[in-house]
């Protein structure tokens, strides 16, 4: 995804046209909006399975030592000024739950491998959890800040290892949803409701930037609407126009 380039023109229009009382872009040609069946289709990600929520038991610098190695919220969680005792001397604190992502990438840039055994089991562990955070701070949950990502992500990381017990309340499942007892959470499914909720804000006077998974309204404009559609530059490039199993086989299976 990093060689495809966000249209500021395109995403602006949308967002005159995105109307929160419906969650709907107002068209000339009617009323329409991005369904889960587009974000399974463009994107490929899960959409059944359980509700991305819930609360945890433990702090989140905690938290972050425990799934991130020992020392590591010391290390990524973003600090801010706050007065002191006396309210005349600024300290730094930690905010708290705000991962900085390029702390993130510096602390986890390269998997360590000097010392016989390396990497072990657990390093790969946290490393794969700290390259997902990244995607979610950076593309999936994007901030308007653009340099953060909240740790409340990771309590939904802990358990790398069995992805078969990810379904283990099927009872919250409806008979449909069964097949996919392999996948735990409804990732696009949060991904679909942070975008809407990114519209809704993105709307307001006030706003100046935007958050979410743009590029994914990008992709359902291009596949849906002929206005800023990119035209294929050679043979291989994506066909937006008309998408088939070779140039883009997620939307054609679906």
């Amino acid at each position: 995804m990093a060689h495809i380039k966000i249209d500021p023109a395109l995403l602006a229009g949308l967002v005159e046209r995105w109307r929160p009382e419906t969650h709907s872009f107002h068209l000339p040609v009617g009323e329409m909006t991005i369904t889960l069946q587009d974000v399974s289709c463009l994107w490929a990600l899960p959409i059944v399975g359980l509700p991305v929520t819930g609360a945890s038991d433990r702090t989140w610098s905690i938290l972050v030592d425990q799934l991130l190695g020992n020392g590591t919220a010391s290390a990524v969680l973003k600090k801010k000024k706050r007065l002191g005792p006396n309210d005349t001397q600024e300290v730094r604190t930690t905010s708290g739950y705000a991962i900085n992502l390029k702390e993130l990438r510096i602390r986890f840039a390269a998997m360590p491998n000097t010392q016989p055994g390396e990497p072990t089991e657990e390093q790969i562990r946290q490393y794969t959890r700290a390259y997902v955070l990244d995607l979610f701070g950076s593309m999936f949950f994007a901030d308007s800040s653009g340099d953060s990502v909240s740790a409340m992500y990771l309590q939904f990381l802990e358990n790398l290892d069995s992805p078969e017990q990810y379904c283990s309340h099927k009872s919250m499942l409806t008979k449909s949803q069964v097949g996919y007892s392999n996948i735990k959470y409804n990732w696009g499914g949060a991904v679909l409701a942070y975008l809407y909720r990114s519209l809704c804000v993105a709307v307001q006077r006030k706003t100046k930037l935007m958050s979410g998974l743009t590029v994914l309204l990008q992709h359902w404009c291009w596949s849906r609407l002929p206005t800023g559609r990119p035209r294929p530059l050679n043979d291989w490039s994506p066909n937006w126009a008309n998408p088939n199993e070779l140039e883009c086989p997620a939307f054609v299976d679906k």
